[in-house]
Parts: C-alpha cells; sequence; structure tokens
C-alpha cells in the first residue's frame, strides 16, 4: 500500500509539473521544452520558458519544504496537530520579511530570506521557552504556538498599515506566496533549506521513528529511546523525571 501511494503520488507530482511548465496563457509542447534546454527554441517560446520554469521550480520546492518541516514537527512534538503554522514559526518568518520589506524597501531575495529565517528562529526560541514553564507537553506546545502566531498576524497587519502603499503591496505579494517575478536565483534559499533538511531527516530517520512511538514501546523492544521536546524540561516546573526504560514492580513493594 505504502509503495502503491508513492507511486500514484509520484505521478500526480509529474503530471503537475508538466502541466505546468506547457499550460498557461500560451500553451507550449514537450518538444518546445526540449528545443529550450538545448538552447534552440525561438524568442517567443524561450521567453515563455524563461519567466515560467524558474515559477514552476520555486513552486515545487517551497511545497516541498513545508511537507518536510510538517512531517519533522509532527515526529518531534508526536502532535498531529503541529506545524509550522501552528507553531508559530511561519508567523515569525512572515514577520521578519515584512519588517525588512516595510523597512528597507531596496532588499534583496537573499536579505528577505535572511529576515524570514531570523524571525522564525526568534519565533520558535518565544514558543519554546513559554511552553517549558509547562513541561514542553505537546497540548501546551500547540497552544502557545497558536498564541503566538495570532500575535504575528497582529503585527504583520499593523506594519502594512504603518507603511507607504508601495511597501505594503510588496509584503502582500509576499506574504500570499505568489512565484510572480520568481527567477532561478530565488529558487536557491529554499532549495539549500531543503536539502539542509532532507540530510538532517535521513541522519536521524531512527531516532524519529523512535519518537513518533508511545511512552513504553521503545522499552519494551529493548531499544533506548531518544529523548522528545517533551523530555528535555529542566526548570523547576519538572523536578522529577521517569526513568527510561520504567522499572518493573517487585512482588515486595506492596
Amino acid at each position: 500500500m505504502f509503495l502503491v501511494t508513492v507511486a500514484t503520488l509520484t505521478a500526480v507530482l509529474v503530471g503537475v509539473t508538466i502541466a505546468g511548465v506547457l499550460l498557461g496563457d500560451t500553451k507550449l509542447l514537450l518538444g518546445d521544452v526540449f528545443h529550450w534546454a538545448q538552447g534552440t527554441a525561438g524568442q517567443s517560446v524561450s521567453f515563455v520558458l524563461d519567466t515560467r520554469v524558474p515559477r514552476v521550480l520555486t513552486a515545487l520546492l517551497a511545497g516541498a519544504a513545508l511537507a518536510l518541516s510538517g512531517t519533522l514537527a509532527q515526529a518531534v512534538t508526536r502532535n498531529p496537530l503541529a506545524e509550522p503554522g501552528i507553531l508559530g514559526v511561519s508567523g515569525g518568518a512572515a514577520l521578519g520579511a515584512v519588517l525588512l520589506v516595510t523597512t528597507v524597501p531596496a532588499a534583496a531575495t537573499w536579505g528577505i530570506a535572511g529576515a524570514a529565517f531570523v524571525g522564525a528562529a526568534v519565533a520558535s526560541v518565544v514558543v519554546f521557552g513559554l511552553a517549558a514553564r509547562g513541561g514542553f507537553g505537546s497540548n501546551r506546545l500547540v497552544l502557545v504556538g497558536v498564541g503566538v502566531s495570532a500575535a504575528t498576524t497582529a503585527l504583520i497587519s499593523l506594519f502594512i498599515v504603518l507603511t507607504d502603499p508601495f511597501n505594503a503591496t510588496k509584503a502582500l505579494t509576499w506574504l500570499s506566496g505568489s512565484t510572480y517575478g520568481r527567477e532561478l536565483p530565488d529558487a536557491l534559499p529554499v532549495g539549500g533549506a531543503l536539502v539542509l533538511g532532507l540530510v538532517i531527516a535521513v541522519a536521524r530517520r531512527t531516532e524519529l521513528d523512535l519518537v513518533s512511538l508511545d511512552e513504553d514501546t521503545p522499552g519494551l523492544l529493548g531499544l533506548r529511546r531518544p529523548r522528545r521536546v517533551s523530555d528535555s524540561c529542566r526548570s523547576p516546573c519538572c523536578p522529577v523525571r521517569r526513568p527510561w526504560p520504567p522499572r518493573a514492580r517487585s512482588a515486595s513493594s506492596g
């Protein structure tokens, strides 16, 4: 069943990618794409594909990065609701980007990507810092993330209202996730982040599989369970930690 699902999704992905490249205001054929790749296409075909291919590539990379980030967040927190948007990370990234766009209108793509990364990092620190006061419980983590996401949304709206209309339009375009005007260099930041995330996920796949299990299964299988988010508490709010694996109670212990 897993292989069938992967094969089906792969076929759908290939079909959507081909449709995204060939369909639009100007309909193209696969032969036009081959000629463009070889540098022998006509001027009109080259113009269309030079603007269309980077947009399709950027959309594919962004979708893959969102899927990977959501998968890792759900595995680490062991909560099916966890994803960057719910945890407030996406809101922090958007706030960082909007701050830069509204204060430095001439900022380049790499600058906006860097500001978004800093905003996401700050939001993550805030969310996990507030959740730590309650022991990093998965439900508490999601609730704190929802609150941080709402706060960043309010701040984003405030900055857009206060800035001039040109910067507001630019910020709204970035927030909408539009691929309008994207070029191949614009795909490099998300492509680099995706590759880094895939390398980390593959390297730690065993730990991620164990973390996604319940509390007792790894111990029953004789495996050492890696720490989850909820196991990393060191604050005075939760001074007692249950030993791993659980110790069996003796008959004389009553």
